[in-house]
This record gives C-alpha cells, structure tokens and sequence, in this order.
C-alpha cells in the first residue's frame, strides 16, 4: 500500500505544471516557428496520405499509409474512450476543451519527432528499418545516454504503459459481454498477439491497416448517429465546456481557479496519454515507411493526432457530457456504459461502440506497443534479446488482466510521462534543424 502511495505522489510531480509546461509549451513553440504548418498543411497531409506518389527506389518497409496505421494502433485505444471518460470525471466538462487544444499545438511535435525519427533511421542487420528517438538522440546530437533512457523507457512503457491497460480493458468486455473468466480471457488475447507480432512489422501494418480504418470508421459513424439524435443537446454541451474550460466563477484576483487548473491537467495529462504526441513511439512505426522524404512523412504522421484528438476523442467527450453520466457515476466503465444507456435512442449503437470499438481499439494498441517495445529493446541489445521481450510482453497482458484499473492508469501516466523528457529534449535540440528541413522542402515543391 506504501509502494502505491508512493508512486502516486511520484507520479502527480512527474505529472505537475514543469512537465505540462515542457510539453505544451515546446509544442506552442514549434507551433510558431513552423508558422502554424499543422493548420496550413492538414489538407495537403491528407492529400499526401491518400493521392499515390512515386516512391521508386526509397527505403522503408511498409507504405506511408500502414505506417500511419500502425502509429494510429498505438494511439487509438483505452485513452479514446475509458481515458476520455476519467479526463471529464476528474477536470470537469472543461477538460474536453484543453484536450483539443492541447491536441491543436501538439500535432507540431508529432510533425517534428517523426520527420527527425524518419530522418535518422537505419538499416538494421535483419534488413528492416529502424528509427524512433534514440536514434535521433544518439544519430543527430550523439546523445548515447539519453538514447539508451529512452529505449529502457520505451521498453517498460510497453509492457506496464500499454500492455497492462489494454488487456485490462478486453478482459472486463469479455467477461461482463461474454462471461468470459478473466484467466481465459487473458490467455486467449495473449496467444493472438503472439501470433500476430511474431509475423513482424510487416504483419502488424497489414493487420493495422484493416482493423483500424473500419473500426475508427465504425466508430465515427456510430457516435456521430447518437451525436445527431441529440443535436438538441449539442450547443448547450459545448457552452458548458467553454465555461468549465475556463471557469469564470472561480477567477479572482487575477489567479485562475482551482478547478480550471484542474481541468487543464486533466485535458493535457489525457490527451498526451491518448494521441501519444512527445513521449515519442509513434514515431518509431513512421521510422518504417517507404518515402523519399521525412518532411512528407511527418505531415502524413501528424494526422494521428488530429484523427484521435479532433475526432475520435471530441466526439466520445461530448457523448459523455450530454449524458451527465461523469457527475454521478465514479467507475469510468460505467461512465462510458451510462452515457450510451442515458443518451436517448442508441442501445444498439452503444453497443456496438462500447463492445466492439473498445474492443478492437485496446487489441491493436497492444500489438503497435509491442513493436515499439521490440524495437527499443533491439537498440539496447540486438535481435538476441526479442524473443525474450516478446514472452514478457504476453506476461505483461496477463498480470494486466487482473489489474485494478486505476492503478493501471497511475502506472502508465508515469511511464508516459518519464518517455517525454529525452525525446522533448532532443526534438528541441534540433528544432533549428527541423525547420530548415521543412523551409527547404517546401522550397523545393514550390519551386
């Protein structure tokens, strides 16, 4: 109990204003020394995704697109729905709102770490591309120690940080939709991520690419369903964020009130948990695209952010406030199981949003964090060492799905949160760098 305690207090100093400020506010910066290029080049970043491109001879081992997948696996999980439920139950209405904006300034920083990790990747031994943070750190600034933090970060964040919330997520779906022992449950999720990350990265995109686009898909358009059965409801919702997100009831003396500081925390803490911008591992998967260029790629990979946090993650937020559900119920499943129940005309739909998207969206978080993981772990020592990682990583899934889930998002908050520091510190380092990248490519396409 004493160990717990501790690692709480651990854990919200981690989680104080410092880091919210390093992360926010290296992100404002990028933001502005980009020119906004994550408000001015979203359509061409969708425009790159979608239109074909000749990439004739460029490295990599899987298209821009299943690359983009496989960082969307990672980030599309339990942060969308379970971790958008807990922002609103513990920040207020409020939270919804700096969840977005931190979202809005965080896609330059994902623009930033993945065109560096894209930029310094390598070929490893095995012929496959390998790139992330610690390659940047240790290729772009010779920062071997921070490199090897960030692998041994990345590694623990996989299996405590993802491994342990997600399957702790499919475990209470299946017993309580499918009265499916949690012993079971954990085994069976364990043998198919197994099979599915033995196949590599290769098989991980090619399972990503499907699941994730009719999932997501399935999602928007069921919760958009439910959102305008209720559009009534909709415009008093949003006020209700507006005002929380600022609180001005509280505001006195010129100092923000207690609970805007609180919603603040709670919307940066949950978003960065969710789309995962910073703390560096989507990057990784980018790090495996076929491309010519790491400035293209980058704007491709900022798009996570805006489909998890722009979409997926307002959409369920605003479900949840027009239920009302986060003001009486503590539990943040039953949170997100009331919203369905006491929003009018979507027992089917919630359902099938609850069910199956909370379902499909915690498997491929699973599988995306293990080949961070395995990555991190080759960097630190070789292809010697995967096998090993790949038996703890199932371990991992199984002690998860026995765990308090509260705890569960403790310990992952401060996995996340200790990944943040050497990678904001490197993508800073080399903010000059990457912004002549950029000038000089769009440079080019201009001219």
């Amino acid at each position: 109990m004493n160990i717990i305690k501790g690692l709480t207090t651990f854990n919200n100093f981690i989680w104080g204003f410092p880091l919210l400020i390093l992360l926010v506010g290296s992100s404002i910066y990028l933001t502005f020394r980009l020119r906004f290029l994550q408000v001015r080049k979203v359509l061409l970043a969708f425009k790159y995704l979608f239109v074909p491109h000749d990439e004739t001879g460029a490295e990599g081992d899987v298209s821009s697109f299943h690359a983009l997948a496989i960082a969307l696996a990672g980030t599309v999980g339990t942060g969308n729905i379970i971790g958008v439920a807990l922002a609103i139950k513990l920040g207020g209405a409020g939270a919804l709102f700096w969840m977005w904006i931190t979202g809005l300034f965080g896609m330059a920083t994902k623009y930033a770490e993945t065109m560096l990790s894209v930029k310094y990747r390598i070929k490893d031994e095995m012929g496959q591309m390998s790139g992330g943070p610690m390659y940047v750190l240790e290729r772009g600034l010779n920062r071997k120690t921070l490199a090897k933090l960030f692998a041994v970060l990345g590694v623990i964040a996989s299996m405590i940080g993802s491994a342990i919330p997600q399957s702790n997520t499919m475990v209470d779906i299946l017993e309580q939709e499918f009265r499916i022992v949690p012993f079971a449950g954990t085994v069976g999720i364990g043998l198919i991520t197994a099979y599915i990350t033995l196949g590599g990265v290769k098989r991980i995109s090619r399972i990503a690419g499907i699941v994730i686009p009719f999932v997501a898909g399935l999602f928007i358009f069921c919760t958009g369903l439910i959102l305008l059965a209720n559009i009534a409801q909709i415009p008093a919702a949003i006020m209700l964020i507006l005002h929380s997100a600022f609180d001005f009831d509280s505001i006195s003396g010129g100092f923000i009130g207690s609970s805007v500081a609180i919603a603040i925390n709670q919307g940066v803490r949950r978003g960065v948990f969710s789309n995962e911008f910073g703390n560096g591992t989507s990057p990784i998967a980018a790090a495996t695209a076929i491309t010519h260029s790491h400035v293209r790629q980058g704007l491709i990979n900022m798009l996570d952010v805006f489909i998890d946090t722009h979409i997926v993650n307002f959409m369920m937020g605003l479900m949840i406030i027009i239920s009302g559900a986060y003001e009486v119920e503590t539990d943040t499943l039953r949170i997100v199981t009331q919203s369905f129940e006491q929003v009018e005309g979507v027992a089917v739909l919630g359902n099938i949003v609850e069910t199956v998207c909370l379902m499909f969206f915690s498997f491929t978080t699973v599988i995306a964090w293990n080949y961070y993981g395995e990555r991190c772990a080759h960097y630190l020592m070789g292809y010697k060492i995967i096998p090993y990682y790949k038996v703890f990583f199932v371990i991992s899934i199984m002690v998860g799905g026995v765990q308090d889930l509260s705890t569960v998002f403790m310990v992952s908050d401060l996995a996340i949160a200790l990944m943040v520091i050497p990678n904001i510190v490197g993508i800073i380092l080399l903010s000059n760098e990457v912004i002549d990248d950029t000038r000089a490519y769009f440079s080019e396409e201009s001219g």
